[in-house]
């Protein structure tokens, strides 16, 4: 008999690798910004997250931090369990996703370019007009550990590191994480890659540095190169649930090669509930 992917609510009966799941920013409106608010959809209204922990909390999930989460790369087990990351360190962030995780009881990641932090690094051309919102300050990033919430690097000014030389990975890895470490008192243990790229260099940059893991998003190699589930604002509860299947991430990069199945799966569910 041929046993399809796990979308209903019995023990999953096969070993997994936890479900990694990647955010950015919030907002408190209840529905998706508008694009011209938006354009990068990164603002995912903060009553969908509730709903997103809700629905994994009642399938049984296991959240973990980095730690649970290194440990869990070592020894796969049958039961579901979920990382949750978030890139870029908006303000948005700690005013409302920090709170609603911390009373959900949910650990997180967050993962910050030390550079825009400080004010020592410029963010990329393409940056600097991003309407996005505001980042968080270097004290409010030092409060959120205590509410749950561990801190990474996102490197140093939010830069590609495809194709970086060797001063920029530098840079990205072991100075970001060294003055992450000088700002918050703790050593970082988790990198993601701005953009979700990387290559071949930057993932041996990532490793040589002393992280534990890395994480990227369209591409994983590895254990410092692996790759996440991209929440979007307009993704349904339904598209939710599609996205924690297992196997969704090659479900996914073979919907790319053909643009229609990709375009109607997105008719399909985004926005609509």
């Amino acid at each position: 008999m041929t046993v399809g992917p796990d979308v209903s609510g019995d023990v999953p009966t096969k070993l997994r690798r936890p479900l990694v799941l990647m955010y950015h920013g919030f907002t408190a409106a209840a529905d998706p910004l508008p694009g011209c608010s938006d354009p990068h959809e990164l603002l995912l209204p903060i009553r969908r997250l509730e709903e997103q922990l809700t629905h994994l909390r009642d399938r049984g999930y296991e959240f973990l931090d980095v730690a649970g989460y290194l440990r869990a790369l070592e020894r796969p087990v049958r039961r579901r369990r979920v990382l949750v990351t978030i890139d870029d360190g908006m303000r948005s962030v700690g005013e409302l996703a920090a709170p609603v995780l911390q009373a959900h009881g949910v650990p997180s990641v967050l993962f910050v370019s030390v550079g825009l932090v400080t004010g020592a690094g410029e963010p990329p051309a393409d940056e600097v007009v991003k309407p996005d919102g505001p980042l968080l300050s270097a004290d409010e990033l030092q409060a959120l550990p205590a509410t749950g919430m561990e801190l990474g690097v996102h490197g140093w000014d939010h830069s590609s590191l495809v194709g970086a030389d060797v001063d920029a990975l530098r840079l990205a890895t072991a100075e970001a994480r060294s003055q992450l470490t000088d700002l918050t008192g703790t050593t970082p243990r988790a990198f993601a890659y701005p953009y979700g790229w990387h290559d071949e260099r930057a993932a041996a940059a990532v490793r040589d540095s002393g992280f534990d893991v890395g994480f990227s998003l369209y591409n994983g190699s590895g254990r410092h190169a692996i790759d996440r589930v991209d929440v979007k604002p307009g993704d349904t509860l339904t598209a939710f649930r599609v996205k924690c299947v297992p196997g969704y991430r090659s479900i996914w990069r073979a919907s790319r090669r053909v643009p229609a199945v990709s375009r109607a799966a997105r008719t399909l569910t985004w926005r609509r509930g």
